[in-house]
């Protein structure tokens, strides 16, 4: 690890300003802690209408906060709850659902004596991205299209899109970066309209688990550049043609979903690896190439 020089930022009395009836500690919060304050600001709300100043909840945030509480992997940083010189809460509601949801507990700071107004400027700044989050986590190179690369990859052909937060596409990022920067690195780096895109890089990424990598090679060249060597690779052009809309007929690549984009590479990837001849090009309704099972750690 690299030396580093400490900087010493308040160098005297002057220089630190302590707002009267401000405080902050670290707390312990527990799921009875979360509930009662959550009750109190429901009260409060019920009491004055008029002051509810706290956003709607989200559920689907309260769900991903809380699956990333489960799993241990909410870190310890400066974001916590925050109430107001009255002891109403102004920020923090996801994380204490998430705490009540998850049945965890979790060290958070905890701040009281906030002037009201200043909830106006919380949770307005720029938040960071998930391809922002792995490249301050060490991951070299990573761009967003790593990120969604691999998010396709674990949905595979199901129909819903799973939520995630940032710390689980590090973590799923993690587990599976040599299989993505494998396919991502098969193709050119200049953009190939409809064919560069996250979808078709997880099909390839994830066969690259059971499947001959001199092939998923002559794959993805026959696909980037169009030109065939045999009859048997008709099949990648017939997927070519739909990714980039070239395919006669009411729909083609560019108006497709995510998952119909990736269900219909699998399939051809298939039948290209097989050697099978496909009159029509249909959506894989399961997927032929399974994800390896993770270990578990002991």
């Amino acid at each position: 690890m690299a030396n580093v020089t400490r900087i010493e930022l308040f160098r005297n009395d002057e220089d630190v300003e302590r707002p009267e009836g401000v405080r902050t500690q670290w707390v312990s919060v527990t799921p009875d802690y979360a509930t009662r304050v959550l009750g109190e600001y429901e009260k409060f709300c019920d009491e004055h209408p008029d002051e509810r100043m706290n956003r709607p909840v989200n559920q689907a945030t309260v769900n991903r906060y809380a699956e990333d509480m489960r799993h241990m992997r909410w870190g310890r940083n400066h974001q916590g709850i925050a109430f107001d010189k009255r002891g109403v809460l102004m920020d923090g509601q996801h994380r204490l659902w998430a705490v009540v949801e998850s049945g965890m507990t979790v060290m958070m700071p905890v701040t009281h004596g906030l002037d009201r107004e200043a909830q106006l400027t919380i949770d307005v700044g720029f938040r960071r991205s998930s391809a922002a989050v792995a490249a301050i986590a060490g991951f070299q190179g990573v761009r967003e299209l790593h990120i969604a690369t691999v998010r396709a990859m674990l949905r595979g052909v199901a129909p819903t899109r799973p939520m995630s937060t940032a710390m689980q596409d590090l973590e799923q990022l993690r587990e599976h970066w040599k299989a993505v920067t494998f396919a991502i690195g098969l193709f050119p780096a200049a953009k190939i309209s409809g064919i560069t895109r996250a979808p078709v890089m997880a099909a390839v990424a994830r066969a690259s688990y059971s499947q001959d990598a001199d092939k998923l090679r002559r794959f993805a060249d026959v696909l980037a550049t169009g030109l065939t060597s045999s009859e048997d690779e008709h099949v990648v052009i017939t997927l070519r043609n739909w990714l980039t809309g070239a395919t006669s007929g009411k729909t083609s690549g560019h108006d497709a979903s995510s998952v119909e984009t990736y269900a219909k590479t699998v399939r051809a990837l298939q039948a290209f690896l097989k050697n099978e001849k496909i009159r029509i090009l249909y959506a894989a309704a399961t997927d032929p190439f399974p994800l390896p099972v993770r270990r578990t750690q002991t």
